[in-house]
């Protein structure tokens, strides 16, 4: 190709691309206009929540609902009582005449608001559609509007709908095309630009890094499902943290006898309740607190109630930033040991068909910051370059020691990375143990100020009481088997190309390009396998596939550059059949993984896969229901099959009786 060919092709690409990126914001701005969405929701018809109301309301002669003025108190209007199918999303269609602002509630059994909207005063008829947050589940919903002004509100029409796939799916595919036209575009012109701009290659490393991070929040974004479980109230310890500078909470929070008060907020000192699962992430999270507060978004309310919408708000950003940014952290740790093109596609393998999809975008775990901390400490010292700098040393030091403070298991990450700094006689090495260990000593401080112990309970009793139990319940077999091998939370069965990968790291080990970084990385995995395996709860309670391993994801990740590194240049010595076959097994391993994460992202279904609501009884005589018969090891209905095919009769066996 001649250079004034390439210099055409390179504008009509650019033309193209710039055409193409303006049709897809027309696209979507026509897709999100309220005409369009409202025919596309109002398509599979509704259900009117005006029709029984209590309380200060009455029918409107000319149709509709008025509330009453709240002259002397605020005037509540109670409506209907639905109920949510947890496979299903649903919206709000509200249409109220001009008038003053109100505040429309949804509260489920407990009296608890899961969702709320503030409707402003209106000078002219109003018409919204009001998304119900995927996280607020199946279940009852009671709605009420509540009125503060003494003028009535009139309401022409207030109707829940269930939204249709293709008003859901539509504006988010919008979104993703275009990161990935622009990633198309620099990737083929990648060398014509950077002699262009004369820039280096690690200029277009980072345009590269900037788009797979955009793209993937985009894909994590869209995800339905989330995982607000152990780590609920963790916005609320935050606030108080901001707010009094101390990680307790009032005992309003979690009466004694709620669910809060038995799981959440069990652990007290000097009669204070503090979270049983305190750990790092409450106070990395405080900056994104801080500023949905500042935006009038916060998890108390000025009365001093837990708000579970606006945390799940802030949380839903937090992972999505943080598996977005591990996406970017990991590119940069593939580019030390491969080409950029192998270490995209491994991003974009790893991105969809791992943890990083299924757990750790998914709001929200302790996983999401520990191993996002993992991930950049290892980036940092991989490079040549940058291991030889003092800065990096501290920087990486200080990324890993707050990793360990996140979850207690990544100091066997420590440990193995320190091994290899010291086999490779990298410099600075005093910096980066005496980092390391004042951070140690500032996190024994705080925790002795705090709970009177040199770590936090989390991090300490916690861990202390649960590791060895399940070998002294005899469930070490059961463990180490299920933990690898099991259709409900197997690694090799949610993520199957790990074994192409485990496969070629052992059959080329000799010519890997680092050895002993390899060794570290399998030591790691093998020691998490086994600390994993003699927890009591191995299978990592109320979640989706080997969450667990979800710590070791890039390790897993740098074992797989290794390896697609060594296979890529021995193949040019295959013959075609062997290189197809090679190419094809790998294609249907990366699919099947990357289908079953994509299930535990976007398959409400898939996450609620078995009733956690079991009998009564089962917790006096001490039995685990993912343990029975229909649970860990029922292949004919495994968790990423849940609402694809119907539940085999054990697999109900949890639930209660109806």
């Amino acid at each position: 190709m001649t250079a004034s060919s390439g210099r055409r092709r390179l504008l009509r690409d650019s033309a193209i691309v710039a055409a193409g990126l303006l049709a897809l914001l027309a696209l979507e701005s026509i897709v999100n206009s309220q005409a369009v969405q409202l025919r596309l929701i109002q398509s599979s018809g509704g259900l009117a929540l005006a029709d029984s109301v209590e309380g200060q309301a009455w029918p409107s002669p000319e149709g509709g609902l008025t509330v009453g003025g709240g002259a002397q108190s605020v005037a509540v209007a109670r409506l209907s009582t639905v109920e949510l199918d947890a496979r299903r999303s649903y919206a709000l269609i509200l249409r109220a005449e001009r008038g003053p602002g109100f505040v429309l509630e949804g509260l489920d059994e407990q009296n608890e608001i899961r969702v709320r909207f503030r409707i402003v005063g209106r000078t002219e008829a109003l018409t919204r559609i009001l998304p119900i947050e995927s996280a607020v589940g199946a279940g009852s919903l009671s709605f009420r509007i509540l009125n503060k002004w003494p003028t009535e509100v009139r309401i022409f029409d207030l109707s829940l709908h269930e939204v249709p796939w293709i008003a859901r799916t539509l504006s988010p595919a919008l979104r993703l095309a275009a990161p990935v036209l622009l990633a198309l575009f620099v990737s083929v012109h990648r060398r014509r630009l950077l002699a262009h701009f004369k820039a280096p290659e690690t200029a277009v490393d980072y345009v590269l890094a900037g788009l797979i991070f955009v793209l993937t929040f985009l894909i994590f974004d869209s995800g339905e499902v989330q995982q607000v479980v152990d780590h609920k109230y963790t916005t609320a310890v935050t606030h108080y943290l901001l707010r009094e500078g101390t990680p307790s909470v009032p005992e309003s929070l979690a009466p004694r006898g709620s669910v809060a008060s038995r799981h959440q907020f069990r652990h007290q000192v000097d009669g204070r309740l503090h979270h049983y699962f305190y750990s790092a992430p409450m106070l990395l999270n405080a900056p994104f607190v801080w500023a949905y507060e500042k935006l009038g978004v916060s998890p108390i309310d000025p009365a001093g109630r837990f708000r579970r919408d606006h945390e799940l708000r802030i949380l839903k950003l937090v992972s999505t930033l943080l598996a977005a940014l591990l996406c970017a952290t990991l590119y940069g740790l593939g580019r030390a040991f491969a080409k950029p093109g192998v270490a995209l596609a491994l991003v974009a393998v790893f991105a969809l068909g791992t943890q990083i999809l299924s757990t750790i975008s998914r709001p929200f775990w302790s996983h999401s910051w520990a191993v996002l901390l993992l991930g950049g400490g290892l980036a940092l010292v991989s490079h040549p370059g940058l291991r030889e700098s003092r800065l990096t040393m501290t920087l990486c030091a200080t990324l890993l020691s707050w990793s360990f403070f996140c979850r207690a298991p990544m100091s066997l990450s420590i440990v193995a990375i320190t091994v290899w700094l010291v086999a490779g006689k990298a410099r600075h090495l005093g910096y980066y143990v005496g980092v390391g260990l004042a951070w140690l000593a500032a996190a024994i401080v705080h925790s002795q100020a705090v709970f009177g112990t040199y770590l936090p309970p989390y991090l300490l009793s916690s861990h202390n009481a649960r590791v060895g139990a399940g070998a002294a319940d005899g469930r070490y077999v059961d463990g180490v088997l299920g933990t690898l091998f099991s259709p409900g939370r197997g690694l090799f069965v949610f993520i199957p190309f790990l074994i192409l990968v485990l496969w070629w790291v052992v059959r080329y080990w000799r010519k890997l390009e680092d050895r002993t970084l390899a060794a570290c990385g399998l030591a790691v995995i093998a020691f998490h396998w086994q600390l994993v395996s003699i927890l009591r709860h191995w299978w990592g309670g109320q979640s989706y596939g080997p969450r667990l391993f979800a710590d070791v994801v890039p390790w897993w990740f740098v074992l797989a550059v290794l390896g697609v590194s060594v296979v890529l240049r021995e193949a040019r010595a295959w013959s075609g059949a062997r290189r197809a076959l090679v190419a094809t097994t790998a294609a249907l391993l990366v699919a099947a993984s990357v289908f079953i994460n994509v299930r535990g992202a976007f398959a409400r279904e898939a996450w609620q896969w078995r009733s956690f609501d079991v009998p009564p009884a089962w917790a006096v005589e001490g039995r685990e229901p993912l343990l029975e018969p229909g649970g860990l090891w029922n292949w004919r209905y495994p968790q990423f099959m849940g609402g694809l095919i119907e539940p085999t009769e054990g697999a109900d066996s949890g639930r209660d009786d109806e």
